[in-house]
């Protein structure tokens, strides 16, 4: 569900912040709270705390409202400092709107990629033994169930927990997908989720090394060598 556009033409408006941005566009398009609620299942009392500046939106209201309302992402990312005019790629603008936002926070990336790399070596040994594999099983619906976002994210982590879940499924592939979905049942966030919009990006992250490890095993039956997460000459 969303609703029909009004030729917002948002570089022509001088927004503040993302709740002038999401409050100007409700009223524009004439849509209550209670409408906003059903479209993107974000409670009426949560809308009325981010459109009155007293709660700070996280990635998945950001993807949510951004749907509802129709308003390109990168609008709310400019209210945030990062400019998107002419990225050379799209893999390029995203890793740098990450490290530009990030440094802000005296976060590093190399140092988040590092921990989440220890991280999922270290749950590929436990993911090794029965236990873990039932861990797994166990707790990942109800992980799924408890955050209740959807999105490209979701929708890979839950093929990926459909293959750990086949019998078919090698033991070196269930092994590195039982260390990402462990990632993301047990690992408390290497970036705190209040940092808008990257609250969620170490989960991201580390579904991208598992994804490329498990490419790598198409190629190559050996062991695979720490996969970068970042090229180094970005």
């Amino acid at each position: 569900m969303s609703f029909i556009s009004d030729n917002i033409t948002y570089d022509d408006l001088d927004f503040q912040s993302s709740s002038h941005l999401i409050k100007a566009v409700m009223e524009k398009k004439k849509i209550s709270m209670r409408q906003l609620n059903l479209c993107s299942g974000i409670s009426v009392s949560t809308i009325s705390r981010i459109i009155s500046g007293k709660q700070k939106v996280t990635l998945a209201h950001i993807k949510a409202l951004s749907e509802c309302l129709e308003i390109p992402i990168e609008h709310f990312l400019k209210l945030h400092g990062i400019s998107l005019i002419n990225p050379p790629s799209d893999e390029l603008r995203i890793v740098h709107a990450i490290r530009e936002m990030l440094s802000g926070y005296h976060i590093n990336l190399a140092t988040v990629c590092e921990e989440i790399q220890k991280s999922l070596l270290q749950y590929e040994d436990y993911v090794r033994i029965e236990e873990g594999k039932q861990m797994v099983a166990k707790n990942f619906p109800s992980k799924i169930e408890s955050i209740n976002a959807s999105g490209h994210v979701i929708d890979s982590l839950n093929q990926l927990y459909m293959e750990f879940m086949q019998e078919s499924t090698a033991v070196d592939r269930q092994i590195l997908i039982g260390s990402g979905l462990l990632y993301f049942i047990l690992t408390m966030d290497v970036i705190p989720d209040y940092i808008f919009p990257f609250g969620y990006i170490d989960d991201m992250i580390a579904l991208s090394i598992v994804t490329r490890r498990l490419s790598e095993l198409k190629i190559s039956s050996g062991e695979s060598e720490n996969t970068p997460c970042i090229n180094s000459d970005i």
